[in-house]
């Protein structure tokens, strides 16, 4: 029996080996036709980065639209060219929020599919 036990042990660990070893980021490149076919590389989000880019748009107990709307472009874009390179600094709130509604949700649409930031998440973080 205590051969049993080894073994569960021994399965546990090579699955969260394998879990803590695998790569899980996701991105994908996105054309920016109101920014002359631009390229922008939207990538996934950490836990704990999503976390705080949730924490940081709330407004009291709400989440604020536009906040999230902004901050998820700034915190999801890269320049494809240098992959480690974020295109946008949380300075630049002011200019992206006056520019093309139609460019930022190009970015923000694909950043909340492969972040899994939806209707549902929202609500949880409001709760929280």
């Amino acid at each position: 029996m205590s051969a049993n036990k080894v073994e569960k042990v021994t399965k546990k660990s090579t699955l969260r080996d394998d879990i803590l070893s695998m790569d899980d980021q996701k991105s994908q490149i996105v054309i920016i036709n109101e920014w002359g076919g631009l390229n922008i590389l939207v990538k996934s989000l950490s836990a704990v980065q999503r976390y705080d880019l949730l924490n940081q748009c709330m407004n009291g107990d709400k989440i604020d639209g536009v906040k999230l709307y902004i901050h998820t472009a700034i915190a999801c874009s890269y320049d494809p060219e240098n992959p480690d390179e974020k295109i946008f600094l949380k300075d630049d709130f002011d200019v992206l929020k006056v520019k093309s509604a139609s460019a930022i949700e190009q970015i923000t649409t694909v950043a909340n599919e492969i972040n899994g930031i939806g209707e549902q998440e929202v609500k949880v973080a409001e709760k929280n």
